[in-house]
């Protein structure tokens, strides 16, 4: 008697896996992208809101889309170098307020910027090249993207403070700063256009973009940011 509910359960086990495997969608989903980033986290994002936060020189900084008239700014520019007939792409998402809303015309316009010195490559492919595009957001640790070495891809932080004077990392030395991407996660939209989910923590100097001095920065400590990036 006992040998039989024994067989019996197995049965019944294996009959579960079985329906669960038939409508498990899989590869099959329609957000799913990994076959074009190896990158995608096993974790979801833990945001869903973009918003950045950090230090700048010991004063808190903080800014959530749609919240205090904060609104995501998404920007991505095409950089056409004549030397060798290549495009550089940076892809540059910011937060910042939206002035024109009557409730916040007297707010100062503060905004950071995040931006990526994408892939280079031919002309011709770039229409095409989503895999260039997933692969210009790794995870790990990332080096600044610098002035000095302009063929080099990596990050850049600017800042625009209250009087409009725009900051970036770009422009000076970098010893001891960080950025980290946490988490990078591959989507597509409801009309199959490619963006990029990403997390990360970043410190920095900022230099004036204007006048860059070696002495004279702003640093930015204990930042974070989950940001959205579109493929132009």
């Amino acid at each position: 008697m006992f040998k039989s509910i024994s067989v019996l359960i197995l049965s019944t086990l294996f009959v579960i896996s079985c329906n669960k495997d038939e409508i498990d969608p899989g590869a099959s989903s329609t957000n799913d992208t990994s076959n074009f980033n190896t990158n995608k986290p096993t974790t979801p994002i833990d945001s869903l809101i973009p918003f950045i936060k950090a230090t700048v020189n010991f004063n808190n900084w903080y800014a959530k889309q749609n919240y205090n008239g904060f609104i995501q700014i998404t920007s991505n520019n095409k950089i056409i170098d004549s030397q060798n007939s290549l495009t550089k792409v940076d892809y540059i998402s910011s937060l910042e307020q939206d002035t024109t809303l009557s409730s916040y015309l007297y707010q100062y316009n503060e905004n950071f910027e995040v931006a990526f010195s994408g892939n280079q490559y031919g002309i011709a492919a770039y229409a095409n090249a989503h895999s260039l595009f997933y692969a210009s957001f790794p995870l790990g640790y990332l080096t600044y993207y610098s002035s000095s070495s302009p063929s080099t891809e990596g990050p850049e932080i600017i800042y625009t403070d209250s009087n409009g004077a725009k900051w970036s990392s770009k422009n000076g030395d970098q010893t001891g700063s960080i950025f980290n991407v946490t988490k990078s996660q591959s989507e597509v939209d409801a009309f199959g256009y490619p963006y990029q989910i990403v997390e990360g923590d970043f410190s920095c100097k900022v230099y004036s973009v204007t006048n860059p001095q070696p002495n004279q920065y702003l640093q930015i400590s204990y930042g974070q940011f989950m940001l959205n990036y579109v493929k132009p």
